[in-house]
């Protein structure tokens, strides 16, 4: 695992060096004059929302059987 690590590191910093960006870039919200840009829900296949028009990909909940709490109960003490 290690010697994945560090490949990975490496990898990272040739594409720095080389091309000059990131070699996996974080998602980014577009702004303009400091406030989010919604996206335009007439373009289908661009999110004008995210830079690089790709919005990432939503994470799945392992426990989709979750229960929420309310306001109420989450300052009562569920042992009473």
């Amino acid at each position: 695992m290690k010697s994945l690590e560090s490949l990975n590191i490496l990898v990272d910093s040739i594409y720095r060096i080389v091309l000059g960006v990131e070699r996996n870039p974080k998602p980014k919200r577009a702004r303009k004059k400091g406030r989010y840009v919604a996206d335009n829900k007439l373009t289908k296949d661009i999110n004008e929302a995210w830079v690089g028009g790709m919005a990432p990909k939503k994470l799945k909940n392992e426990d989709s059987g979750s229960t929420t709490i309310s306001k109420s109960q989450r300052g009562r003490n569920a042992t009473c």
